[in-house]
């Protein structure tokens, strides 16, 4: 979640510098890698198996990252690994566009702090293949039951259990928030079918929003008289709705959000207790005692029963047979809301260093920070000088 910050650079070799003492730390095997690092989640929360957005376009905020530097125009050569480069991390391209921006999901195993990174590698000969977790849903593991990224009208569900959604009307594609989203008119849907289970008391509803009226967000009909939450905007902001047929319940997050901006909005029930957010904040608070029934068909953008339909835009729509913490939903919110800064790609078979302030220092100690990074094959020999100014590398420097 973001901000985060990338520092590119080509077939690295991280080294650390500490007082009198140097090791190379060796990543596994690429031509081009870079360094994401997740500077912006504070919260006290590790979470884990969490699905960041890393977005990737030519020289961004002038980071000199080049498509060209992939040996394939797919971008399946494109790898993730964990901070120590020990594991290889699940991930989805929602798009990969080289005359522009790509969009994939990372499937990141602890998120932990602002420390937290991960390394994105490319460029490989010998990994030029699509790894089957790209498209088999492993990325959507931890408690995803649908995941719909809204790219096409039929919204394809990219869990491995597969509830793709067949359009009623007409939704056509539009800018999304994130890449394509579904535009609806106020007289379309998308029906999932009747395949989604009836949870046992827990659900997390979310979706991103563009709208100027009130509508359906998801609406599952019961039958037998006892509700699933609907999530909706009502009244101008957005609520979970509770309605078995004898009296409705809404929990309001007083929020309006018919602004025609972008809103991140998400309901919660776990048990009796139900929660709505918006945009990452916890809005409100109820408890229903009522249970829950999902045998009917889960509409994205309509309520059967009540003939209301969504006029307006909509993304990344996710269901989820888990209560989702309020950490965990204020960092979906902020992966997707502002997800990166980049550093500088260093050029393949260049070592440079970067220099960090020295700490502890005294009369007669300090401790001194630097990273070396490199391809890996200069063997480099490593001495530590110091001085009152920079001498530069060929200097016979008295020190």
């Amino acid at each position: 979640p973001g901000p985060f910050r990338i520092q590119p650079v080509r077939r690295a070799l991280a080294a650390c510098l500490l007082p009198l003492a140097a090791c190379l730390l060796p990543l596994a095997s690429s031509a081009e890698s870079m360094k994401i690092t997740f500077s912006g989640y504070t919260k006290p929360e590790t979470l884990t198996n969490f699905p960041v957005l890393v977005t990737f376009t030519n020289n961004i905020n002038d980071s000199g990252f080049d498509y060209g530097t992939f040996l394939s125009t797919n971008g399946y050569e494109l790898r993730f690994w964990n901070s120590n480069d020990t594991q290889e991390l699940n991930y989805e391209i929602e798009e990969w566009n080289t005359g522009g921006v790509s969009y994939t999901w990372v499937q990141v195993p602890k998120l932990v702090n602002s420390n937290t990174y991960i390394w994105a590698k490319w460029g490989s000969s010998s990994e030029t293949n699509q790894e089957a977790y790209t498209t088999n849903g492993a990325t959507w593991s931890n408690g995803y039951q649908a995941v719909w990224h809204m790219t096409e009208p039929d919204a394809q569900d990219s869990t491995t259990n597969n509830y793709h959604g067949t359009k009623s009307g007409d939704p056509t594609n539009a800018a999304g928030r994130i890449s394509v989203g579904q535009d609806f008119d106020g007289n379309d849907y998308i029906d999932t079918g009747s395949g989604i289970p009836n949870y046992p008391g827990v659900v997390t509803e979310e979706a991103w929003i563009k709208t100027t009226a009130n509508g359906m967000i998801f609406a599952k009909r019961h039958s037998g008289g006892y509700p699933w939450p609907t999530l909706r905007v009502v009244g101008n902001t957005p609520r979970i709705s509770v309605d078995d047929d004898s009296y409705l319940n809404d929990i309001d997050s007083g929020v309006s959000v018919i602004d025609g901006n972008w809103h991140y909005v998400v309901g919660v029930k776990n048990g009796t207790t139900y929660s709505i957010y918006v945009d990452g904040e916890h809005k409100s608070t109820e408890t229903d005692g009522r249970g829950m029934d999902g045998s009917g068909n889960l509409h994205i953008g309509h309520h059967g029963s009540w003939n209301s339909y969504f006029n307006g835009v909509m993304d990344e729509a996710r269901l989820s047979n888990v209560a989702r913490s309020s950490n965990w939903v204020w960092a979906c919110w902020a992966t997707v809301q502002s997800n990166h800064t980049y550093g500088t790609v260093i050029p393949s078979g260049d070592l440079a260093i970067t220099n960090v302030a020295a700490s502890s220092v005294s009369t007669n100690s300090a401790t001194l920070r630097g990273v070396l990074q490199g391809t890996g094959g200069e063997n480099p020999t490593i001495k530590l000088f110091w001085g009152t100014s920079d001498q530069g590398a060929t200097f016979n420097w008295p020190n």
